[in-house]
């Protein structure tokens, strides 16, 4: 093939390739503005023409702000922004979440077993994670695609000491539970207590939990199972536990214990605006 042709045809292909980009980074940007607009397709289109001219979506962001200058908190000066069926939906999400009942999670070798815990605590109303990583280098933790972005409605805190952290939860008045197999002298998850604030401790795919955990666990209960096997994955049994003890929770104890404050709430607002809009720079 003559050289020209192919150089051609190599510059052809590279040009297909930028306006391949330009475009998706077109469709995000609909997107994006489809979620911050309650206009019909004729709005978008005149909105993503002024973005396509410069005044980006920060400039959009901004004008929406100077129209209320006075007012200080972040949820009334930014819920212009969404659309009324999203508003809706963050007030409801909001009015269901607890800090009666918080997760922790223990060195869990798999980051896709913890992504898919996290979804189950965001499904279940549950605002805090703990993840306690005692031997991995450096502690923190980066989802998988499994957790599809429930990270960003939960409050995720890293810890590497069982014992700091029990002695942290405990002097918040929390107790302690955890999973284990029934000769360990538990009771049927069924049973289990909702009486007061809890941590529920999930251990290693491998080894469960650490015998660190013995002193501090105040109540051990078991799932009950009827099949050959004898243990859970780590998510399946976060997604069973969760749905018995929340349903529990949220019919045995008063609603003022459970849900959060009204002052907890509009701070759990304006962080979750922060976040929903953290992609406009």
């Amino acid at each position: 093939m003559n050289q020209n042709i192919k150089n051609k045809l190599k510059e052809d292909t590279l040009t297909q390739k930028i306006l391949s980009k330009k475009h998706q980074k077109q469709i995000e940007d609909m997107d994006k503005l489809k979620c911050i607009s309650d206009t019909g397709e004729e709005g978008y289109e005149a909105i993503f023409e002024l973005v396509n001219s410069s005044n980006n979506l920060k400039k959009l962001f901004d004008e929406s702000l100077q129209q209320n200058p006075s007012v200080m908190d972040k949820w009334s000066r930014y819920n212009s922004l969404l659309t009324e069926d999203r508003k809706d939906k963050i007030c409801q999400v909001i009015d269901s979440r607890t800090n009666y009942i918080r997760v922790a999670i223990q060195d869990i070798f798999h980051k896709h077993n913890v992504s898919a815990c996290l979804r189950s605590c965001e499904a279940f109303g549950i605002l805090n994670v703990d993840i306690i990583n005692t031997k991995l280098v450096g502690g923190g933790f980066k989802p998988s695609s499994a957790s599809k972005g429930v990270e960003r409605w939960l409050k995720l805190s890293n810890y590497k000491s069982i014992e700091d952290y029990c002695h942290y939860v405990k002097d918040l008045g929390y107790k302690i539970v955890a999973a284990y197999p029934p000769h360990y002298n538990t009771v049927n998850i069924d049973e289990l207590s909702v009486d007061s604030p809890m941590v529920i401790a999930f251990g290693n795919e491998h080894d469960g939990l650490s015998s660190e955990w013995d002193p501090y666990i105040d109540t051990a209960y078991t799932i009950p199972m009827y099949g050959m096997v004898e243990s859970l994955n780590i998510s399946v049994s976060c997604g069973i536990t969760l749905q018995t003890i929340v349903s529990r929770a949220r019919k045995f104890v008063d609603t003022s214990r459970y849900f959060l404050s009204n002052e907890e709430k509009q701070k759990l607002m304006d962080l979750w605006l922060q976040k929903h809009f953290a992609w406009i720079k």
